[in-house]
């Protein structure tokens, strides 16, 4: 809690076996996924995930998202998702009881699409929000690392340096989105993740997103 007051950001440290990564990410072939950042973003046409599919290594799209039902329906990732430790620190830093009004696991290969994701932004939410994001392949300088400006979350003024949140297959970091963050581009290999964003239900994020959690 210290630390993510201090700097906008907390590494909770490797949730998540390797067997469980990859058991995940066994989970999600041939499950429906669309070629943004949300499915409301995408051309609208769901895609059976699979990698013996070219479409999904070709470089035209950043993003896959996948629907919340496929995030959900993994019970390890619903049951942290729900861990009443988590839920405290959460509600703790936020100061009232949250919920979960965000949720998408996203595939990311190498792209040449340029992703507004992929430049130093603010997410507006809500007046009070924090993001959970699970890696859960081994993620580097190259493959999509989350980078983060600390202490940004609290001085609009600081525009750097930022840090670089690489982490192992099965680690999660905690993140205040309104501080500077980004999505780096992808310039080799893949990125598995999901994200949660924990708050008020009802904000004007879930309203543009649609309710898809």
């Amino acid at each position: 809690l210290d630390e993510l007051n201090e700097n906008g950001f907390s590494d909770l440290g490797i949730v998540f076996s390797n067997e469980t990564c990859d058991s995940f990410i066994k989970h999600l072939k041939n499950k429906i996924c669309y070629n943004s950042q949300t499915q409301l973003q995408s051309n609208g046409i769901g895609y059976n995930f699979n990698l013996d599919d070219p479409m999904f290594s070709n470089g035209n799209y950043a993003y896959y998202s996948f629907e919340p039902s496929t995030t959900y329906s993994f019970k390890p990732l619903k049951d942290f998702i729900e861990n009443k430790n988590l839920l405290n620190l959460i509600n703790q830093y936020l100061g009232f009881k949250s919920s979960v009004y965000f949720s998408s696991t996203w595939y990311n290969p190498a792209t040449n699409e340029n992703h507004y994701v992929h430049r130093l932004h603010r997410d507006y939410d809500d007046f009070k929000f924090l993001g959970l994001t699970i890696y859960w392949n081994d993620i580097n300088e190259s493959n999509g690392p989350l980078e983060y400006v600390p202490k940004s979350n609290k001085d609009k003024n600081i525009k750097g340096p930022s840090k670089l949140l690489i982490g192992l297959a099965g680690q999660a970091f905690i993140t205040n989105n309104f501080g500077l963050h980004r999505g780096r581009k992808i310039s080799e290999g893949y990125r598995y993740t999901t994200t949660i964003r924990y708050g008020k239900y009802f904000n004007p994020a879930s309203v543009n997103n649609g309710f898809l959690s």
